[in-house]
């Protein structure tokens, strides 16, 4: 889960970025990132960040529901595992 939180958050946002920079301008001098197109920023993932682990837990539960297999509850065994196991950053 901590792949498809880095994928969401991250890497596709990154990919944006690289194609359309903060400072773009269109072919008719127009900001690309305007009002209603407002430019997204990369997360870092951070385990004791509230809403980061709920996107783990939520994730992963769903997961664990889909294939019938037992759910991990408790947080601080999911920020262990996460921890031993890091990403590769983009």
């Amino acid at each position: 889960m901590h792949a498809l939180f880095e994928e969401q958050s991250h890497n596709n946002i990154a990919r944006l970025l690289a194609h359309f920079p903060p400072d773009h301008v269109t072919h008719t001098g127009q900001r690309f990132w305007i009002e209603h197109k407002m430019c997204p920023y990369v997360l870092q993932f951070d385990s004791s960040n509230k809403t980061h682990l709920d996107f783990i837990v939520a994730a992963s539960n769903l997961i664990a529901y889909v294939y019938d297999i037992s759910k991990i509850v408790d947080r601080h065994e999911i920020i262990q595992q996460l921890n031993q196991n890091p990403m590769v950053k983009f």
